[in-house]
């Protein structure tokens, strides 16, 4: 759903098994110098009936779509339910740096760009599962991070998901580290009789 003043400005660029929705926004709309690409997000849990229907790793499938937008865009964002329990553990590859030695004996063969060294992201859950390990994966590989629990504003470090087995952290958004500034408000709200997530 686009609201149809804006519609001229927004494109879906790509649909895959239906968990994926890219979305390319105009930059005549943001008056940035660069369009957005959004992905909206849905993983099926592990065992869920969709992997009887498809064959696929679709954290590779996303991992191959990010890096192809990422050529065509600075500005992607990734976001939704990921059913990935992630804890504390870090989106970035810690003590990255090459030591000077290297540097100097292969550093006019390639540039190589360590990673940058985040804060701790507040997280309410404890808890971790083989989605989390491949989410926290495809965010060393990609280059995206997790904003959740580092929004300056702080009101995006809580739980996502309330279900039989208690509540946990599932939703996420992802983006460069050098994109965070551009999100003004990020906020996990209330739980609503509508959902078992978040808004």
């Amino acid at each position: 759903m686009i609201k149809k003043s804006i519609a001229s400005y927004v494109k879906i660029i790509e649909i895959s098994y239906e968990t994926f929705v890219w979305v390319k926004i105009s930059k005549e709309l943001t008056g940035t110098e660069n369009d957005y690409i959004i992905c909206n997000v849905y993983l099926p849990p592990y065992r869920s009936s969709f992997f009887k229907v498809h064959d696929v790793d679709l954290f590779y499938e996303l991992e191959t779509q990010i890096i192809k937008y990422s050529d065509e865009c600075p500005n992607i964002f990734v976001f939704g339910d990921f059913n990935a329990r992630t804890a504390h553990l870090n989106d970035f590859v810690e003590n990255d740096l090459l030591h000077d030695s290297i540097l100097d004996r292969v550093g006019e063969l390639f540039a190589y760009v360590a990673d940058e060294t985040l804060p701790d992201r507040s997280n309410p859950d404890p808890g971790t599962n083989d989605y989390g390990t491949k989410l926290i994966n495809l965010c060393k590989c990609s280059g995206l991070r997790i904003l959740n629990g580092r929004h300056e504003g702080s009101l995006a470090n809580d739980y996502t998901y309330s279900g039989p087995k208690g509540m946990s952290v599932i939703d996420y958004l992802l983006t460069r580290s050098s994109n965070f500034d551009i999100v003004s408000t990020f906020i996990t709200c209330n739980f609503t009789t509508y959902s078992d997530h978040a808004p």
